[in-house]
């Protein structure tokens, strides 16, 4: 097996475009032994031949074209671009999906410095787009199912009448849903209630938020990803409350 000081130094520079630092740092301390010393054993040869394998120049092209993407849409302020970066985020600073708690700390900090950079933007301020923490976490294992439910159809619209599921005599909800990363930390919206689920058999859906933060399973098909804004009437009056689109159901 053949390999040249400049395939594995090209490698290294790939990785480091590509945020793997500590595998980059490796490759070149693995050249300059080869250049001193004219050579390196077979486990260096393998693994360096392993790296080149797994990271091709094409990886790197790709990445780079990502980039300059994501900064036009930036720049543009494309609302669907920055609807994205803020449900993208809202999902591990509000770390409400418990099954997935040890991947969403790993990522918590820099979900929170990226938040805060879109909501200065969004207030005018002129923030560069950091585009190594957005790489970071579109490179994080719930990506693709967090971009799935973020482009999902919502089950129910403005108008359906849904009801409450289970028999229960309470059920959860959310009481204030408030917008505004000032009010709340980390621009969470609300806080969470218990209610009464007889009034609410036959309710009217209000409004339709596509919110991660109340979402504890991320499930494409059931809608876990949506609150719904729902309002019930009973004896003359209504009340209303946010509800997780997985707790409701049409009424037959």
């Amino acid at each position: 097996m053949t390999i040249t000081i400049e395939q594995i130094r090209k490698t290294a520079d790939i990785c480091d475009g590509l945020a793997k630092a500590s595998k980059a740092h490796v490759l070149r301390s693995i050249a300059d032994q080869y250049a001193e010393k004219g050579q390196i054993s077979s486990r260096q040869i393998e693994w360096c031949q392993e790296q080149i394998e797994a990271f091709p120049v094409e990886m790197y092209e790709e990445q780079v074209r990502k980039r300059k993407e994501w900064h036009a849409l930036w720049l543009a302020k494309d609302e669907q671009f920055l609807k994205w970066i803020d449900f993208l985020t809202l999902f591990y600073v509000s770390r409400r999906s418990v099954p997935n708690e040890g991947h969403i700390q790993w990522y918590r900090n820099c979900a929170s410095e990226l938040r805060r950079q879109l909501e200065m933007y969004r207030q005018g301020l002129d923030v560069d787009l950091h585009l190594p923490r957005l790489e970071r976490l579109e490179k994080s294992k719930l990506r693709d199912k967090l971009w799935a439910c973020f482009n999902s159809t919502p089950m129910y619209g403005v108008g359906d009448l849904v009801s409450i599921r289970g028999t229960a005599p309470t059920f959860s909800a959310w009481r204030i849903i408030k917008y505004g990363h000032d009010k709340y930390r980390d621009g969470l919206h609300g806080y969470q209630d218990r209610k009464v689920a007889k009034p609410y058999k036959t309710a009217l859906v209000a409004e339709v938020l596509n919110a991660t933060f109340a979402c504890r399973q991320m499930h494409k098909s059931k809608g876990s990803t949506r609150l719904y804004k729902i309002v019930a009437f009973s004896g003359g009056r209504h009340d209303e409350c946010w509800v997780c689109e997985s707790d409701i159901k049409l009424v037959k």
